[in-house]
């Protein structure tokens, strides 16, 4: 019994849980962000991605994008941004997650891009946050293509 205790212990010592929050799923096609806007824009040119989350019990974010088909602008990112309180479409009103930005260059196609873990900032620690993923760098002309896209927490 005590070796069997052991090894759980050992095991739960080690593994690390990791939530993963679905900003956009593709189930048939590519999702197509119409002429990415060089300024910052939530994803998609809309708010349907903004979701609330308890970053409370968090310390690292990441931001995961299969990128398909047409590459964006070169040097287009997307980033993830929280807020805390009240709810907003104003993409001026959230701020970085990240110690660094939470980031991927989308100016690349069929690939699978990974921001990389990052620190979550003390500010963006709490039970009423807003997340959501920012586009930026587009050149108003180039529709860049999507499958799944996630923002992980551990």
């Amino acid at each position: 019994m005590y070796v069997a205790s052991k090894a759980l212990q050992s095991v739960s010592a080690i593994s690390t849980v990791i939530v993963r929050v679905p900003v956009f799923t593709a189930i048939t096609s590519a999702g197509m962000w119409s002429n990415q806007p060089a300024a910052e824009t939530f994803i998609f040119g809309n708010t349907r991605g903004i979701l609330p989350f308890d970053t409370t019990d968090y310390k690292s974010v990441r931001l995961v994008v299969n990128k398909q088909g047409t590459a964006a602008n070169t040097g287009a990112t997307l980033e993830v941004k929280y807020k805390s309180g009240a709810y907003s479409t104003a993409v001026a009103d959230y701020s970085q997650i990240g110690t660094s930005p939470v980031t991927v260059a989308i100016d690349a196609a069929n690939t699978v891009l990974d921001s990389g873990w990052i620190s979550l900032t003390t500010a963006a620690k709490g039970a009423s946050r807003l997340i959501a993923v920012t586009g930026t760098g587009g050149d108003g002309i180039l529709d860049p293509k999507f499958g799944a896209i996630a923002i992980d927490f551990k």
